[in-house]
């Protein structure tokens, strides 16, 4: 089994952020703000088969000081794209079938919370916490060759990965999607 556990704390003067403006990126001072957190990561050799793994992290991010022309104060927002809570466990499993053949299986989960896309935190341009879960079996012939079934978002679970204050050329702000359920199989082969 192994262990990591590590604990951070970030104070930053003069901190840049990108901010759209219509359709045009401007990197603004942020002026101040502060990220601290904890994250931890484990792994344990159960069988000589079975591996698991697990890691979390807790993140507490704030702008100190944040002062827009056009947003006010912005001061105690979180910036973008951090999530409070984060964690992804999993396990992976190899039995052999005999001298030539080993099946294979692993599946992953993987969680964050809710995040903000952009500094004024608009809710509209968010994604609420939300769990991942991805799947594969296969088999590999001799360490050459290898066939596998796989399935990513195995739920089908909709999911928001980045927002844009586009509204004021387009009428709407910009919302892109994560990749719903995808499934497939894969086959390799090794040369020397």
């Amino acid at each position: 089994a192994r262990l990591n556990l590590t604990g951070f704390y970030y104070d930053y003067e003069d901190m840049q952020q990108s901010v759209f403006v219509g359709t045009l990126s401007l990197l603004q001072n942020a002026s101040k703000a502060r990220i601290k957190g904890i994250e931890i990561e484990t792994m344990a050799l159960v069988t000589p088969e079975l591996t698991l793994h697990m890691s979390g992290g807790y993140t507490d991010a704030k702008y100190k000081e944040f002062l827009d022309s056009r947003l006010g104060n912005l001061a105690g927002n979180t910036p973008p794209y951090t999530p409070e809570w984060n964690a992804t466990g999993g396990f992976t499993f190899e039995q052999p079938i005999n001298d030539a053949v080993t099946f294979e299986a692993s599946m992953d989960a993987r969680y964050q919370s809710k995040i903000y896309f952009h500094v004024a935190n608009f809710k509209h341009l968010a994604q609420d916490g939300y769990t991942l879960v991805n799947g594969r079996v296969g088999l590999d012939f001799d360490n050459k060759y290898s066939v596998a079934l796989w399935a990513r978002n195995l739920f089908d679970k909709t999911y928001r990965t980045d927002g844009q204050a586009t509204g004021a050329p387009f009428g709407m702000h910009t919302l892109i999607f994560g990749e719903p359920r995808m499934y497939g199989i894969t086959a390799s082969a090794k040369f020397p």
